[in-house]
């Protein structure tokens, strides 16, 4: 059986989304304003973080380094 690559990254995007994101938020942060872990104002490049009930963000650079 193989996993195709979509699947297996879209499990790696809600492992990272529920486990790696820091409990005490900024509140730039909770409101999909900035990213969740350096803080840093979203750009049109940051990644919306699952699950989507808070517009949570992440910024790539951020984002890539927790997928890698």
């Amino acid at each position: 059986m193989t996993v195709q690559i979509a699947e297996e990254l879209a499990r790696l995007r809600r492992l990272i989304s529920w486990y790696d994101v820091p409990q005490q938020l900024p509140a730039a942060a909770l409101t999909g304003e900035a990213c969740v872990w350096c803080s840093t104002p979203a750009g049109s490049t940051a990644v919306q973080l699952e699950p989507t009930e808070m517009p949570r963000q992440g910024c790539t650079a951020c984002y890539a380094a927790r997928l890698a």
